[in-house]
């Protein structure tokens, strides 16, 4: 699969019509969501192709026709025309173009998996089949979770989520190791390394699914202590880099990694992971001496 885009991942949705309850038989368009049996605002669900949802008291089954009335005594739903629209609350989203899923909508509800939705609203007549949405005012938008949706793919709410984990999770840093030490001189070229590995591996349960992160250091950036910066993207050195100070006194060197990060889903590889991690290091200790010339006579 290729990598998602930095910010904003695209996931392709296509936002299903949805039937309005059959409580809204008559009068105008309501800019209330439609209330559920579990007494949250927004029934949404998800198939392969997009997000979908109902009120209620139900309404039309995936092939569009009414539910029937059968053994278990459904009663048919009345088409009332009124038909709702739910949009993830991420900026370049609108009714006619749902496409996104960003960090905005995944990372803004009070429980951890649930996406953010816009809920738009209009009533279609036959003589007027393509009225305009209108946005719902109340609430402003719904939350709704993965757990609650079976149909959702999961992988696609974890896509918006894995930065976030990303930078949660990566807190390896970088351990000096100075060689002289823990005295040198000036005017030698002092070493600088990390043994801290360069390439591991985070599992993770994220939405019920098992999650593995793999970081891998992509630069060492050592600050030296004398304000100068030494920076290497070798791998396979630990990080190794020299630098002379000219001046002596005590320094605390320590570097910083950067990191960047692949993912899995159950096994799937899912590619990378947008943006980078830094971690900082423990200063270490080395004290810098002036080195001084003596006469040796014969």
């Amino acid at each position: 699969m290729k990598s998602r885009g930095p910010a904003v991942m695209s996931v392709l949705l296509a936002i299903f019509i949805l039937q309005a309850p059959a409580a809204m038989a008559s009068g105008s368009v309501s800019t209330q969501a439609p209330t559920c049996p579990n007494g949250r605002n927004a029934c949404v669900g998800a198939d392969g192709d997009g997000w979908l949802g109902s009120g209620q008291q139900g309404g039309k089954g995936r092939g569009g026709s009414p539910n029937p009335a059968g053994a278990g005594g459904t009663r048919p739903v009345v088409d009332d025309g009124v038909r709702y629209r739910y949009v993830p609350t991420c900026s370049e989203n609108n009714p006619l173009d749902a496409g996104m899923l960003c960090l905005g909508a995944t990372t803004s509800c009070p429980e951890a998996g649930q996406i953010r939705f816009w809920v738009y609203t209009r009533r279609v007549t036959p003589e007027n089949p393509e009225p305009p949405w209108q946005m719902v005012t109340d609430p402003p938008f719904v939350c709704r979770g993965v757990d609650e949706t079976p149909e959702v793919d999961p992988r696609v709410a974890i896509a918006g989520m894995i930065e976030r984990e990303f930078q949660r999770v990566v807190v390896v840093r970088g351990v000096a190791e100075i060689n002289p030490a823990p005295q040198t001189l000036v005017h030698v070229a002092t070493r600088f390394e990390t043994p801290t590995v360069e390439r591991y591996d985070i599992p993770l349960t994220l939405l019920g699914q098992s999650v593995v992160i793999t970081a891998q250091a992509e630069r060492w950036t050592w600050h030296t202590g004398d304000g100068a910066t030494v920076t290497t993207t070798r791998k396979g050195t630990r990080g190794r880099v020299e630098h002379t100070y000219t001046t002596a006194g005590s320094r605390s060197p320590y570097v910083v990694i950067s990191w960047s990060g692949t993912y899995s889903v159950n096994g799937e590889s899912m590619g990378a992971v947008p943006g980078t991690v830094a971690t900082s290091g423990e200063p270490g200790s080395v004290d810098v001496r002036q080195a001084r010339t003596e006469l040796v006579g014969g």
